[in-house]
């Protein structure tokens, strides 16, 4: 499922004190998220950074999927050894 950012997700956009623009954003889980940029940035630029991130989680979630898919193969095979 694609989440794609709106102006009413933004709720606050900053300047950290290295003069770097920040932007505090919504997401679909209601969690704050902050993205820092190098420039003032749009929506587009916004929706880039909120689709690494989602490809990051998915990237962890896959790789602990694949642990425990690990550890219950190994147990079954203690639990099937004569």
């Amino acid at each position: 499922m694609a989440y794609k950012i709106t102006s009413k997700q933004i709720i606050r956009k900053e300047i950290d004190l290295a003069g770097k623009p920040r932007v505090w954003i919504e997401m679909p889980n209601g969690d704050l998220q902050m993205l820092k940029f190098q420039e003032n940035p749009t929506i587009d630029m916004i929706q880039k950074e909120i689709d690494k991130i989602k490809e990051s989680i998915k990237e962890e979630l896959i790789a602990e999927i694949d642990r425990q898919i690990a550890e219950l193969e190994e147990r079954k095979k203690q639990l099937l050894a004569p």
